[in-house]
């Protein structure tokens, strides 16, 4: 993703990514490792699990953490998203994302449909430009 969709992720949900620096504890130290088309659907996501998020994190503070997010990827054509620790409702809303991931061009936005040969989630316009 670029560096100013990332900023912008960063910016309203940093304590989210309190490690991103450290490549040692964070695999975020590397990025969004997908192209910029899941921005929204990012965004939708993180607004969803945001109240979920707080109350997690007050329970989880009674034993000296909280919630992260170590990475955020494309694998096999989907979003993935994973956080540690992490809740029940949370991964539901994850799992929501990579089955909606399936149907979003990753690379504008675009409604898209998952290639499995070339294990990527485009729309009929980027699928060809990548063909080119």
């Amino acid at each position: 993703m670029s560096p100013e969709l990332e900023s912008r992720i960063y910016a309203r949900w940093s304590e989210w990514f309190g490690q991103r620096e450290d490549k040692t504890k964070s695999l975020m130290g590397y990025g969004f490792q997908h192209g910029d088309g899941w921005y929204e659907l990012l965004v939708r996501t993180f607004e969803r699990i945001e109240p979920k998020v707080g109350a997690f994190n007050l329970e989880l503070a009674k034993i000296g953490t909280q919630f992260e997010i170590i990475e955020v990827k494309e694998k096999f054509g989907e979003l993935r998203i994973i956080a540690m620790p992490t809740n029940r409702e949370i991964i539901f809303a994850f799992l929501d994302t990579r089955e909606e991931s399936r149907r979003i061009c990753e690379l504008c936005g675009a409604p898209g449909e998952l290639h499995t040969a070339y294990s990527r989630t485009l729309c009929t316009g980027c699928f060809y430009q990548i063909m080119e």
